[in-house]
């Protein structure tokens, strides 16, 4: 009975850790693990093995994006560590790297889109760059607060999972349904942050203002993306092809 009355408050102060100090380097395994597990679905195909070369500027863009998963994780880290003072240090490399994604990952999908060739491909590019702008303006937000720790590390938090879309989006089927693409991978994407509402809920007992206004400007954007990507209308079809130069 003794044993069963201590193990009840420890396993609160554990739920309590993990909710806190550990929750943002959980989240960071989390993306981290999206990403890998969905490319390791096409990487063969498009990057080891493909039939037909893929352009050059895609073997610089897939290290990039995995060097700001590994900053993530190590920001995080060093935060749960206690060591703030290298977090600030490191997060001046972070900021450039953030910011070097942002046209890499759009110059990648152009050529991408040029390298396929076909409408639906040119229609995506909705979503590439849609997903860049929105990281863009999550990471901008971020900076800018990051005089304010539970802010900036609630942008942050956001910006990464916002790239995560593309790892779901390579899912199995059977793991995230394709039907209606994209309209399952963002709501995966949707989930990542409404579980990060719950900790506020559990930790906080309130919804931080970053997911108040976050959120729903994340769905509008999805919501605008999905629209153009998939109705192929006349306008932004000729817009694409300007972008794109075909």
């Amino acid at each position: 009975m003794a044993e069963a009355t201590l193990a009840q408050p420890m396993r609160r102060r554990d739920l309590g850790e993990i909710a806190g100090r550990r929750f943002y380097k959980i989240m960071a395994l989390v993306a981290a693990a999206v990403i890998v597990y969905g490319f390791s679905q096409t990487v063969d195909a498009n990057l080891i093995h493909p039939a037909k070369p893929r352009p050059a500027i895609l073997y610089f863009h897939a290290p990039v994006f995995v060097a700001w998963l590994l900053l993530f994780l190590t920001q995080t880290s060093l935060i749960q560590a206690g060591r703030v003072n290298w977090h600030m240090r490191l997060g001046v490399a972070g900021a450039a790297l953030g910011f070097t994604m942002i046209p890499l990952g759009i110059a990648t999908a152009i050529a991408m889109d040029r390298f396929h060739g076909d409408s639906d491909s040119f229609s995506f590019f909705a979503i590439q760059a849609g997903d860049m702008l929105n990281f863009g303006c999550a990471l901008t937000a971020a900076l800018l607060m990051r005089g304010r720790p539970e802010f900036h590390r609630r942008l942050m938090l956001v910006a990464t999972v916002l790239l995560t879309d593309a790892g779901f989006g390579r899912f199995p089927g059977w793991i995230v349904p394709q039907l209606w693409f994209p309209a399952f991978a963002y709501l995966a994407v949707d989930l990542l942050i409404g579980i990060a509402i719950a900790r506020d809920l559990l930790v906080m007992k309130r919804v931080h203002p970053v997911y108040l206004w976050a959120l729903p400007l994340v769905i509008c954007a999805q919501t605008i993306e999905t629209l153009l990507y998939r109705t192929h209308s006349a306008q932004w079809m000729a817009l694409v092809h300007k972008i794109i130069g075909v």
